[in-house]
């Protein structure tokens, strides 16, 4: 168990995401375990066996802090993206035709997405990050259209790199959430599968945001300035011209000299706040 100031800290950071964006549910941490004699004392382990993004649905609905392991988590394509296991032989050919023309077609949308080589997890402990007793590895986020644009110009703000996307809308939760992540070790976007949305509550305008716990300051500090800079949620909606000077920008002319000191000043701010 660590420290009441990494609790605090972790407490912050969820609260700071819930406040920047109206976030409907809570956000959530996963932490990948070599055993399941790692799990700290005082999760849940539930006899009934779930698929992976119903632990995850506990955990930012319900506010539930759950241990999984290769007995209580009942989806093999989970299981084969988080590390727990390969996939078993002949897993693609059931999704023949239903899912995709062939069995190898499906077999090719599992191999192309990154995926955590079997055998190196055997556990996982999902839980609101405000909860969490120890740092994750990887964060979830389930957000809106215009939430998920706010997230992508916040982790964009500092280096202007554009996020990849790999996706074919499956494994959305486990391979294309929670391992692409850790693989990548960046931010990524993905769509929940049917899987999610119907055993696992996603809604119909949810997507999932997922980055490395490592990444959150980062985010975060995008966030903060980009409202700043008057990109917020909920986004202000117009239909009409634009008026100077605060969107004065997109026009062809010079925008006004209030507008580059109060550029000026945030950057002040940044500076001040990144040492």
């Amino acid at each position: 168990m660590e420290t009441e100031k990494k609790i605090e800290e972790r407490k912050e950071i969820s609260e700071r995401f819930m406040n920047f964006l109206r976030l409907r549910t809570l956000p959530v941490g996963v932490k990948l375990l070599k055993d399941p004699k790692e799990l700290p004392p005082g999760c849940e382990i539930l006899d009934e066996p779930l698929t992976f993004c119903q632990f995850v649905t506990y955990a930012r609905v319900y506010g539930r802090t759950l241990g999984v392991s290769q007995e209580n988590q009942v989806c093999a394509i989970a299981k084969g993206n988080l590390g727990f296991a390969d996939f078993p032989a002949g897993l693609a050919k059931r999704f023949a035709i239903v899912r995709t023309s062939t069995g190898e077609a499906f077999e090719k949308i599992l191999k192309t997405g990154l995926r955590i080589e079997p055998g190196r997890f055997q556990a996982a402990l999902v839980a609101p990050l405000e909860a969490i007793p120890i740092d994750p590895d990887v964060i979830l986020l389930f957000a809106d259209g215009a939430q998920m644009t706010r997230l992508i110009y916040a982790s964009t703000y500092q280096t202007g790199e554009r996020l990849n996307i790999n996706t074919a809308a499956e494994c959305g939760t486990c391979g294309e959430g929670v391992a692409a992540a850790f693989k990548k070790d960046k931010p990524t976007v993905s769509f929940p599968c049917y899987g999610t949305r119907r055993f696992a509550l996603a809604e119909d305008n949810e997507l999932i945001f997922s980055f490395p716990f490592h990444h959150a300051a980062e985010i975060l500090r995008g966030l903060a300035m980009t409202d700043k800079g008057g990109f917020k949620y909920p986004i202000l909606q117009q239909l009409s011209s634009p008026k100077p000077p605060a969107l004065y920008r997109i026009r062809e002319a010079d925008p006004p000299e209030e507008y580059f000191a109060n550029l000026r000043r945030l950057e002040e701010e940044a500076k001040k706040k990144n040492g």
